[in-house]
């Protein structure tokens, strides 16, 4: 599997895992090859991936609205801020929280921290 195919798995992860039902989002994470070549996957290469795909960015938000966890990142469109904070990317519930002036860049910086996130759930169930 090449690194843009890898990317390109990671960015549709919330469609899969609509699509694929039977699949969980860590088995999907598993089979997009990440856990691989965790380098492959960038912001900056997300950031590409969504620019070709900007309708995934809406899955994305969708990802984070409907996760049901005590703790983790979540991505929030800031509809009542400036422009240039328009986007909302944070660890709930006492973490840092960044903003963003661009929807890509938002969606590449959770994306990024929330696959880590799952590599990390998956390395520790398999040790």
């Amino acid at each position: 599997m090449n690194s843009e195919d890898i990317v390109e798995g990671v960015c549709r992860l919330p469609v899969d895992v609509h699509r694929l039902r039977d699949k969980s989002p860590l088995q999907l994470l598993e089979m997009s090859g990440y856990l691989q070549e965790p380098n492959a996957v960038t912001e900056e290469s997300i950031k590409q991936v969504l620019a070709a795909h900007p309708e995934w960015i809406d899955d994305w938000v969708m990802w984070s609205l409907d996760k049901r966890t005590s703790e983790g990142w979540y991505l929030l469109r800031r509809w009542d801020s400036a422009p240039d904070k328009g986007w909302e990317v944070g660890y709930h519930p006492h973490g840092e929280r960044y903003f963003f002036g661009d929807a890509f860049g938002a969606c590449a910086f959770f994306v990024r921290r929330e696959i880590v996130q799952m590599r990390s759930f998956i390395e520790k169930r398999h040790s």
